[in-house]
């Protein structure tokens, strides 16, 4: 089922429909073809393997931690058991979001040469997805270029030359994964009604859902503005449901800037998503030895502005040498970019909350 809705608006009467909070499970059918042929296994464990993992929680799992004394935390609220066999098992009740982060996991492992974890087995029980993949060692990024004395971590501190050659490849996965896109967009054409000409990716999450990233999904907003229900079929709509979302604080600085960049989507060239992983934050990079050995967090996997590419290592602090260096492998941010660095942290902000 399409899930396109409209949402055009008039300049003077910005509101969106009404949007529920629960997200749509993707079924199998959606994503099967563009996974490879032996992933049907994976989403379809026997009872015998679930009995098993859920056993091995029961049993002989710890709780997976980042270092010694320091459980691996989820603003999400997942829980990860570590099952002591080189295996972790994620837990999380937002389900269509943890099937998506497995159903991702197995389609850029398999297309794609982004360093991910193999997933063993994804599946719900008692309505909690479990995901179960390999455990990768190593640190996230912001750990990883802690300042000298800053704390238990200096030791692992990247030089500028390692810091530079970690950006680089991410700047590599982000290309893949855009090339990716435009493979999955031409091979969808193909697969409907025997079209050859690429599928209009639109904005949301893959492979054509409503946003599933915590961003857009939050129980703190008003009624009615709590999760997209549909997908955006234009920045133009991307744009209009976040001034929806903050027009009571029209009085900002910030959602001037956001209607403007509202007005010139409008009536600008229509401008297609890419293909990324949606939230490639520093906490989401797992480095080792100087290089990047995973990329975590796939549930905001999907179709995004060009300017989200970066959203979440713009808005994560930063030392100066650090910034010097994202700047100089991606180049500063954009003014759309900005825009919504600003916006997302008035998310953070309690008096945000408590004004709603």
């Amino acid at each position: 089922m399409d899930n396109h809705g409209s949402w055009d608006l008039d300049e003077d009467d910005i509101e969106p429909t009404g949007l529920p909070f629960q997200q749509p499970q993707i079924e199998w059918r959606e994503v099967e073809a563009f996974l490879p042929a032996d992933a049907y296994p994976i989403f379809h464990p026997s009872d015998a393997d679930v009995a098993h993992i859920l056993a091995l929680m029961d049993t002989t799992a710890v709780e997976l931690e980042l270092a010694p004394g320091e459980p691996v935390a989820s603003a999400s609220g997942n829980q990860f058991a570590d099952l002591r066999d080189g295996r972790v098992v994620k837990v999380g009740w937002r389900a269509s979001e943890l099937m998506l982060e497995a159903y991702a996991l197995v389609l850029v492992r398999a297309r794609t040469r982004v360093p991910v974890p193999r997933v063993h087995a994804a599946f719900v029980r008692d309505d909690a997805a479990h995901l179960v993949m390999d455990r990768v060692d190593g640190l996230p990024l912001h750990r990883a270029w802690a300042s000298p004395g800053g704390g238990a971590d200096r030791h692992a501190q990247l030089p500028r030359p390692a810091l530079r050659a970690v950006l680089r490849q991410l700047q590599g996965a982000m290309d893949q994964l855009r090339a990716l896109g435009e493979r999955l967009a031409a091979q969808a054409g193909g697969a409907a009604r025997g079209r050859t000409a690429p599928m209009r990716p639109a904005f949301g999450s893959w492979p054509r859902q409503p946003y599933a990233h915590a961003a857009f999904v939050d129980e703190r907003a008003p009624a009615g503005l709590q999760a997209p229900s549909l997908v955006f079929a234009s920045l133009a709509e991307f744009h209009a449901y976040w001034l929806a979302r903050f027009g009571r604080h029209a009085a900002d600085p910030a959602y001037a800037d956001l209607r403007a960049l509202w007005a010139r989507s409008e009536g600008g060239s229509a401008a297609l998503p890419e293909l990324m992983h949606g939230d490639l934050a520093p906490r989401n990079v797992l480095v080792k030895d100087g290089a990047v050995v995973a990329i975590l967090d796939w549930g905001t996997f999907g179709w995004y502005p060009t300017f989200w590419q970066m959203i979440g290592m713009w808005a994560q602090f930063k030392p100066k040498r650090v910034e010097d260096a994202i700047k100089e492998v991606f180049g500063g941010p954009s003014r759309e970019a900005s825009v919504y660095v600003e916006l997302l942290a008035l998310l953070d902000n309690p008096s945000f909350v408590e004004d709603e």
